[in-house]
């Protein structure tokens, strides 16, 4: 975790390097001081929208208020010296330059934490398009061997953070303002579209995490499977695009998209209920003991739920005192657990109670090779 001492009043880049020795300032490295400027801006916007998500624009001035002033460049290697520039902020925004001060700690700490992260892979998955473009300025003359440190910062081995031109490199080519993840999921049917011609139309579901979102399915099967069923289950495995807020921004590609099965639909809403009450829980549910729920083993129970969609309806979900969710399976005279466990592992025990059997078996989260394990068992081979 990276600690920043100072404060935005005033901040001090102390470029290392031979050119930059008695306080010299070369001037193809000035340009980097408005583009810090423009990064740190982009920060503080991003952080003003997220705490003030329901209002479409920026207050107006928003920008002039963040205005820096060169003070001085300071002895040994450069140390410019930049102030931001309260008065004008008071000016721009009248009663909120206290405000605008939070958000610019705010974003000076997340930008120290994003620099020092690229120096110890720990990327983000993206960055806001203004800060992105700043960040192609800020620091583009740096030459090999050259740094500029962050006076008053410290990552978790006491060192100051820095930049430099590999750390540079590595950002600008790893970060984008959205990024694709694929995602497995129940939603309802919201909507159709037959489309204008063509072979494919459209689906809407309506899902919890990412508000209502359009897919596209053949034409045909819009009208045989989908047509009268709003608000019927639908499950889907979809590769979605998301920003740096993870907010739905478009569908990559559609790997599966069914109609759940009548039969299974709420015995599905009954287990995902379950685990959802199951994740709430906190240190000391268990009468005083028992810790609390780890969100990676609430992902991983839904992930196997959604995979395994035939058995639901044989399915319970319990929490365990050492924080991990297990699922038991009951069907055809087979009995099993499969134990979710906060490090990723999982693990599972699966007996017979009318003839002799038993199996177990250690997986990394929710591999293939664990569902066909548990499909084999509970699936239709064992009916």
């Amino acid at each position: 975790m990276v600690d920043y001492n100072e404060t935005v009043k005033e901040i001090r880049l102390r470029y290392v390097g031979t050119r930059f020795d008695e306080a010299r300032m070369p001037v193809d490295v000035l340009p980097d001081l408005p583009a810090f400027r423009d990064l740190l801006a982009a920060l503080v916007k991003d952080e003003w929208r997220r705490e003030n998500a329901r209002r479409q624009r920026l207050p107006k001035g928003f920008d002039r208020s963040f205005t820096f002033d060169l003070r001085s460049i300071g002895e040994g290697s450069a140390i410019p010296m930049i102030e931001w520039n309260r008065n004008i902020a008071q000016e721009s925004l009248l009663g909120m330059a206290d405000y605008l001060e939070s958000l610019a700690e705010v974003a000076m700490t997340r930008l120290l934490d994003i620099v020092d992260g690229s120096g110890n892979d720990r990327m983000p998955r993206s960055l806001p398009s203004d800060a992105i473009r700043a960040l192609n300025k800020f620091g583009s003359s740096l030459r090999d061997g050259e740094r500029i440190e962050f006076q008053g910062s410290s990552d978790d081995q006491n060192n100051v953070v820095y930049l430099d031109a590999e750390r540079r490199k590595r950002l600008i080519t790893h970060v984008k303002e959205t990024y694709n993840v694929r995602v497995e999921g129940v939603g309802k049917l919201h909507g159709t579209s037959l489309g204008t011609g063509g072979s494919y139309g459209s689906i809407e579901i309506d899902t919890t995490s990412y508000g209502i979102i359009e897919v596209q399915v053949d034409r045909e099967e819009v009208a045989q499977i989908y047509d009268g069923n709003i608000e019927a289950l639908v499950q889907f495995d979809l590769t979605l695009e998301l920003d740096h807020h993870e907010n739905f921004r478009g569908v990559q590609s559609v790997h599966e998209v069914d109609l759940v099965d009548e039969a299974n639909a709420t015995a599905l809403t009954d287990i995902m209920r379950r685990i959802t009450e199951i994740s709430s829980m906190q240190d000391g549910w268990l009468d005083g003991d028992g810790e609390a729920i780890s969100p990676r083993s609430v992902e991983m129970a839904r992930k196997f739920v959604m995979r395994t969609l035939t058995l639901v309806g044989s399915m319970l979900a319990f929490p365990s005192p050492e924080g991990s969710v297990t699922i038991q399976i009951r069907n055809e005279g087979y009995s099993g657990s499969i134990d979710f466990e906060p490090c990723g592992a999982v693990e599972f025990v699966a007996i017979g109670r009318n003839e002799p059997f038993e199996t177990d078996g250690s997986y990394n989260g929710v591999e293939t090779s664990l569902i066909v394990a548990v499909t084999k068992i509970f699936g239709q081979d064992r009916r």
